[in-house]
């Protein structure tokens, strides 16, 4: 079936379900607290980064928290610790993006079931390095 990976503000063509499990949060512009709420209703969330920021302040509990934590504040790190949810610190010094290293692991295990926001910030490359993603996993699967 085609469906669509739903990036918030943009929606690209991707082999996918219509119906999604797993919500990835970024750290780009945040949604609206009431609007993320409604999108994380029974998803599996996963954050990139910042993205913990923005469960944090919409008490969002991950599951997971991939990134070098270098835009992370302490207290959403400590707020995620006490919640068990798993953090995985990665070395700032990489190739890749968190966000690149956090959808490569969710693509591996579940290609048509995923659901991003917070992907737009003010940063061009990574605005481009983000198309440049969707597009390799278009024809990857």
């Amino acid at each position: 079936m085609t469906g669509k990976v739903r990036l918030v503000d943009v929606t690209l063509t991707f082999n996918t379900q219509v119906f999604f499990t797993n919500l990835l949060v970024a750290g780009g512009r945040k949604p609206k607290k009431k609007f993320l709420r409604a999108l994380a209703t029974e998803k599996r969330i996963f954050c990139a980064d910042r993205g913990l920021n923005i469960c944090y302040k919409a008490q969002l509990k991950p599951q997971m928290v991939l990134g070098d934590l270098d835009s992370v504040s302490t207290t959403a790190i400590a707020w995620a610790e006490k919640n068990k949810v798993l953090v995985e610190k990665l070395n700032p010094n990489k190739d890749d993006t968190d966000f690149k290293i956090l959808l490569d692991r969710i693509v591996k295990d579940n290609p048509n079931d995923l659901l991003c926001t917070g992907v737009f910030a003010g940063r061009f490359d990574h605005l481009w390095s983000l198309f440049h993603y969707v597009v390799a996993y278009q024809n990857k699967y």
